[in-house]
């Protein structure tokens, strides 16, 4: 099939918005003008144009229906130009070029309601979200929760996730509904400016990136020591046009990335650590253990309430019920100053460590190498054991910090770390006496 110049110019100048609505296919707003899929949130489309951000490629119309319906060219075109006379008078589906072009739509923030009941609710119960970060988030202006109307008058609430800019002048919205039936909304706040999402602005030239708030706020809950000195940003997507913004108005060097692990989120990473990798910054990736690191919290959450309750164990009289029961090793029983206190995510040997043997990062280490294989083995401690050890990840101390300097906090992780020495040190020593060796 054969089609003139202007036939493939009318078919390439569909507007793309219009023809997937036709062809029944999901959007959700994505900014000014600009839909993505809702079955694949790394595709843009706006007019007539698309965008694929973890395939790092676009183009008009022909070429994205060549692409999502694995069509040929012919086939593309034809579909198009839909059986018609194959003018712009007589097209089927909407010109991008006929389309009036949508009024910019000013950014406001929703209404603010005068507490945060159900947004606290939702976060720490239902995302497993520590509090204490939560409110310093809210603290700060950039978690709040809304008190909006629908269209019938009734009051509906969301958590919303501010983004600011340089000066502080609030510039992107997420919002997130609180309720938890399955259908819950979420998504950008019309008129936000993708270049200034959610984040925090930390002291150190490290940044941290997530795809959504919720990963972020994930993320530090599960590493939360000294948390407030580095940077974090939620680009809500896989574009990076956060991270570049931010480095561009801070003088950051490192950035990690921390995007799902899934399909889309890996190739992101590999597509930004090549933009960043040009921009002369240090680029390195952390992965999450299922899906997500929200995933990864639920199920620390899940894993330890599960265990508590089925444990049973009784220690200096008291039953454990949750983590702030289990004992503390006294300070003086463990003066010898930590130099590492960090787990690799991957649940491999930590790199240097300088530690007693009450500690539970040296118990979990008690190693033997067999010189004809070359392989290294280790005394078995219990698979929950391990997880929730790593789980507990600390960075590196300062020069200038000691571990009697850790911030007294509900779920002070030094106190968590000695609990587990405890825990660890009862358990090998049962098993050496049973002369009983395997392997993590």
């Amino acid at each position: 099939m054969y089609f003139s110049k202007e036939q493939l110019e009318v078919a390439n100048s569909v507007d793309l918005h219009d023809f997937l609505l036709q062809n029944g296919e999901p959007l959700e707003k994505a900014g000014i003008g600009s839909y993505r899929l809702k079955n694949n949130h790394s595709m843009v489309v706006t007019g007539n144009k698309w965008y694929d951000f973890a395939e790092t490629r676009g183009g008009h119309s022909v070429d994205f229906v060549k692409e999502f319906y694995s069509l040929s060219f012919q086939e593309a075109v034809g579909r198009l130009l839909g059986g018609t006379g194959y003018s712009l008078e007589s097209l089927k589906y909407q010109s991008a070029a006929k389309k009036e072009e949508e009024p910019a739509i000013e950014f406001t923030l929703p209404e603010k309601d005068d507490n945060m009941k159900q947004t606290l609710a939702y976060l720490t119960k239902t995302r497993s979200l520590d509090g204490a970060v939560v409110q310093e988030f809210a603290k700060n202006g950039l978690i709040y929760q809304s008190k909006e109307k629908s269209k019938n008058g009734n009051i509906f609430h969301n958590a919303v996730f501010v983004g600011i800019d340089s000066e502080g002048t609030p510039k992107h919205a997420h919002k997130c509904s609180v309720h938890t039936f399955e259908n819950r909304y979420r998504g950008n706040l019309t008129g936000s400016n993708a270049h200034y999402s959610f984040h925090w602005n930390g002291t150190s030239d490290h940044l941290f990136a997530f795809e959504a708030p919720i990963d972020l706020l994930s993320y530090i809950t599960l590493h939360p020591y000294n948390w407030q000195k580095h940077s974090y940003v939620a680009l809500c997507g896989v574009s990076s046009l956060a991270i570049h913004q931010y480095c561009q108005d801070h003088a950051i060097k490192q950035v990690t990335l921390c995007l799902d692990n899934d399909e889309a989120g890996l190739k992101a990473m590999e597509r930004i650590s090549k933009e960043l990798l040009d921009r002369g910054i240090v680029v390195d990736q952390k992965i999450s253990r299922l899906k997500d690191w929200n995933d990864d919290c639920k199920f620390r959450k899940n894993n330890i309430q599960h265990r508590l309750e089925q444990a049973k164990v009784q220690m200096h009289g008291r039953k454990i019920r949750n983590l702030d029961d289990l004992p503390v090793v006294s300070r003086e029983q463990n003066v010898t100053p930590v130099s590492t206190l960090a787990v690799r995510e991957d649940g491999a040997t930590p790199v240097s460590m300088t530690a007693p043997k009450q500690n539970a990062l040296y118990s979990a280490q008690k190693v033997s190498m067999d010189t004809k294989s070359q392989e290294t083995t280790t005394t078995a401690l219990p698979s929950e054991y391990v997880q929730e050890l790593n789980s507990l990840k600390l960075e590196e101390p300062s020069s200038s910090e000691s571990l009697q300097e850790l911030p007294q906090k509900k779920m002070s992780l030094a106190e968590k770390i000695k609990a587990l020495a405890w825990k660890g040190n009862t358990f090998l020593n049962q098993a050496h006496s049973k002369h009983a060796t395997h392997v993590l």
